[in-house]
């Protein structure tokens, strides 16, 4: 069987998309080819830069459907843009790479901490999809609103029909729904696959902490203050979701406050899967001639809460 991997950003993920690159060529590269489409030409030329030379990643222009999803738009139909990229991209994918079984689909801001992809295709029983399934606490339910599934992580059987078909439904209802304006923009893409999920048999639910876990999975973990035993928690971690955090010149909050105040053995729990990722993105602004040098601290969000963030000076 043959596996592929596939992601698109554009300018203002350039670190984090190099850095789910490399990390995804380092844990799943001996079986996975990797597919990228730069959104704009400075992606283009930073990705030939730096994997240009890597017969395990083919770099394919996105113009056609960039254009197709932004002509005739507005101001408010441009929020939806973004959403309609990822099911016209996957469409794209399939068609064009019909010598491979299974492809997954990864967002920018994901990062590889260990292999699971082949695993996760095992344990799958069979089934043509696999999604990952939001696993928000009690107090962060409301979040369900924008899905509750995560259409950052998506694996594709292009072997079964049940598979393709799926992909080619989800874009079709994002098309419909993104000419009806009949979804609110934000994470439109997220709730048709919510839809499209629930009339599906062939869906495996990925419901794991360990694979595209995030920050609004950390409220349910109950964690003890030691720095050890909340490594021992972590050793599960195979795919961790930032799910938007950039590294910039300024103090950047470590999305906690959007999840809750995270205290003691939490915030120890933040401070120890963002530190590899943010060593990494160290190395690649370090390469890229950016700022590279960085502090986590405290800071205040609102009169009594604190929250990590990270500060690049």
């Amino acid at each position: 069987m043959k596996f592929g991997i596939f992601t698109f950003f554009d300018a203002s993920y350039i670190n984090q998309g190099i850095a789910l690159l490399q990390s995804v060529l380092k844990q799943e590269g001996e079986i996975f080819k990797v597919i990228v489409y730069p959104l704009d030409e400075t992606t283009k030329e930073e990705l030939t830069r730096w994997f240009g030379s890597n017969e395990k990643v083919t770099i394919r222009s996105a113009t056609n459907e960039i254009r197709e999803v932004t002509k005739g738009t507005d101001e408010i139909k441009s929020r939806h843009h973004f959403y309609m990229l990822k099911p016209f991209l996957f469409t794209k994918t399939i068609k064009e790479n019909d010598d491979l079984d299974w492809i997954f689909y990864l967002d920018a801001d994901l990062y590889h901490f260990k292999p699971c992809l082949y695993e996760t295709i095992i344990h799958s029983k069979s089934k043509s999809v696999i999604l990952s399934k939001h696993i928000f606490s009690q107090r962060t339910r409301g979040h369900e609103i924008y899905g509750r599934l995560n259409a950052g992580f998506i694996g594709i059987n292009f072997g079964a029909e049940e598979g393709r078909s799926f992909i080619f439904r989800w874009a079709a209802e994002c098309l419909r729904a993104f000419t009806a304006m009949e979804c609110e923009a934000d994470f439109s893409d997220q709730k048709v696959l919510d839809l499209c999920a629930g009339q599906e048999t062939e869906v495996f639910i990925v419901d794991k902490l360990g694979i595209n876990q995030s920050t609004w999975v950390l409220d349910r973990i109950s964690t003890p203050n030691s720095l050890l035993r909340v490594r021992k928690l972590i050793q599960d971690l195979k795919i961790f979701h930032f799910h938007g955090f950039e590294d910039s010149s300024s103090t950047t909050i470590l999305g906690t406050e959007r999840y809750g105040n995270f205290s003691g053995g939490k915030r120890n729990l933040i401070h120890y899967i963002y530190v590899p990722y943010l060593k990494h993105q160290q190395e690649i602004r370090n390469r890229r001639k950016l700022p590279s040098k960085f502090v986590i601290e405290n800071i205040r969000i609102s009169k009594f809460r604190y929250a990590k963030a990270v500060r690049w000076f």
